[in-house]
């Protein structure tokens, strides 16, 4: 039987025999055809891994899978000033007919509590934009507050910006990388910090997620 080079070089079939010649189908015949393959997939295909399928599943891992948009859909009038306020109603997916479609299975969001569709590596981003307050508010911001127990503890990640004007308009945002280790106890939710009232615009304040891998 013929021996082979396979995978660290291709295999050289250069003296197959010549017509009417008695041949090994295990020799000869295939000889062709495994040649065709090992060059298509080139040397060394499975790279560190055991076996080709094994690398290809790693590669699909690194695939983005999922993408959400959430929005607040009516304007909130912030009144409770010097207090961090959590976003509970009004959030909703943003809808296909604005030019967006979740990929994946999607975030589930009750009462401002969001949970993610799996585990893995999440860019999270939070934008708030401030709608003509009727005071000058010298910052006015918020926070990404996500949690590892179920909000026993939270790690906030947020930001201020002035409203230098009566009836100015402002926005600010700002992003956080989460590693979700487990969908029941990881979740997210967004909060409101302001030292004047404001209005917190509906539409243009907004929460994106995208899972950038698997753990």
């Amino acid at each position: 039987m013929a021996s082979s080079t396979y995978p660290s070089s291709l295999d050289n079939y250069s003296s197959l025999p010549s017509s009417g010649t008695p041949i090994s189908v295990a020799s000869h015949y295939f000889g062709p055809a495994i040649t065709k393959i090992e060059t298509e997939l080139g040397t060394d295909p499975a790279g560190t891994f055991t076996d080709v399928k094994s690398r290809l599943d790693d590669t699909d891992k690194k695939i983005i899978t999922e993408i959400d948009q959430f929005e607040l859909t009516s304007t909130y009038s912030l009144t409770t000033i010097n207090t961090v306020l959590d976003l509970t109603a009004n959030l909703a997916r943003v809808s296909t007919g604005s030019g967006f479609s979740k990929k994946g299975t999607g975030m589930t969001e009750s009462s401002g509590i969001f949970s993610f569709p799996s585990t893995g590596y999440y860019f999270i981003e939070y934008k708030i934009a401030y709608n003509a307050p009727t005071i000058v508010s010298t910052y006015s911001g918020g926070f990404i507050a996500v949690t590892e127990d179920n909000f026993s503890t939270i790690h906030q990640r947020g930001g201020y910006t002035n409203i230098y004007a009566t009836n100015a308009y402002g926005s600010i945002n700002f992003q956080i990388i989460f590693k979700v280790d487990s969908t029941s106890t990881h979740k997210c939710k967004f909060q409101l910090y302001s030292q004047g009232t404001a209005a917190i615009a509906a539409n243009n304040t907004y929460m994106n997620f995208i899972k950038l891998g698997e753990l």
